[in-house]
C-alpha cells in the first residue's frame, strides 16, 4: 500500500462501499492503512471515510474514533454540508462520540453566526440573546491565531470564516434529525436550527418538511422525558423555546 496516496485510498474505500464489495483481505488492508495514515487525510477524506462505513452499515469503533479525533482536528475547515453528513453518518451507525458532536455543534453555530443574512434574520426575529459572542454563551471556540489568519489568502479566508456558504434545509434537517437519535439535546442549536427553518419555510421541499417534524416530535419527547425525570433542575427556557 506504500505507493498509493491517501485519498487514493479513501477513494477507492469509498467505491468498495457503494458497490457493496466485501473482500475481506482487501478490508483489512483498506482499515489497516486509514488508521496508520488518518493524519494525512483532509476533510473530504475523512467525510468519505465516515461515508463508506455508513455504506456498509458497519461501525469499526477504533478508526472512527480515530477519524473523529482528525475531525475535531480540522473542523474549522469542514463545510457546514460535510458537519451534516458526519452528524447524519453518526446518527446511521448509532456511534455516539460526545466529544465529535460537541465540536459539530460548536462550529455550526459558529458558522450560522457568522453569517450575515441569517444575523438578519435572528435580528428581524428578534432573537437577541442568539447573537451573543462564543463567550458569553460559555461556548469555548478554538480560532486561529491573528497569524496564522493573516497568512492565508482572501479565498482561504472566506472559506474558514463559512461567509461563503448557502445554508440548505435538508441539511439544517438532516442536523435535527441526526442529534435526535442520537439523544443528544442541543439547545442552542435546535433553536437556531429550527428558526431558520421556519423562517425558510415556503422554500422547504416535501420530504425536508417530513424530516423536520420527525425531529421535533423526537425532540420533543426527548426533553419531556428528561423534564419529567428531573423537573428541579431542568432548564424550562429549553421547553418554552420549542415552538
Amino acid at each position: 500500500m506504500t505507493p498509493f496516496k491517501a485519498k487514493s485510498v479513501t477513494n477507492v474505500f469509498w467505491a468498495m462501499s457503494e458497490l457493496d464489495y466485501r473482500n475481506k483481505a482487501m478490508f483489512e488492508v483498506m482499515q489497516t492503512f486509514i488508521l496508520e495514515k488518518r493524519h494525512q487525510f483532509d476533510p473530504y477524506d475523512l467525510n468519505l471515510i465516515f461515508n463508506a462505513y455508513n455504506n456498509y452499515r458497519m461501525a469499526n469503533y477504533d478508526i472512527l474514533d480515530a477519524v473523529s479525533h482528525s475531525i475535531i482536528r480540522n473542523i474549522q475547515k469542514m463545510s457546514f454540508r460535510s458537519l451534516a453528513n458526519i452528524a447524519n453518518y453518526c446518527a446511521n451507525l448509532n456511534y455516539v462520540n460526545h466529544m465529535l458532536m460537541d465540536q459539530i455543534e460548536r462550529e455550526i453555530v459558529k458558522k450560522l453566526k457568522r453569517s450575515p443574512d441569517f444575523q438578519n434574520l435572528l435580528r428581524k426575529d428578534g432573537s437577541k440573546g442568539l447573537l451573543s459572542t462564543p463567550e458569553e454563551n460559555n461556548t469555548p471556540i478554538t480560532e486561529e491565531s491573528p497569524e496564522e489568519l493573516e497568512a492565508k489568502t482572501p479565498e482561504e479566508k472566506i472559506k474558514i470564516s463559512g461567509l461563503d456558504e448557502k445554508i440548505n434545509l435538508m441539511d439544517i434537517t438532516q442536523i435535527l434529525v441526526s442529534f435526535c437519535k442520537l439523544k443528544i439535546i442541543k439547545s442552542e442549536l435546535f433553536e437556531i436550527l429550527e428558526l431558520y427553518f421556519i423562517q425558510n419555510l415556503d422554500k422547504a421541499s416535501g420530504a425536508s418538511i417530513v424530516s423536520y417534524a420527525f425531529a421535533h416530535s423526537a425532540l420533543c419527547n426527548e426533553m419531556l422525558q428528561k423534564y419529567q425525570a428531573n423537573k428541579k433542575t431542568f432548564l424550562k427556557r429549553s421547553l418554552k423555546n420549542l415552538k
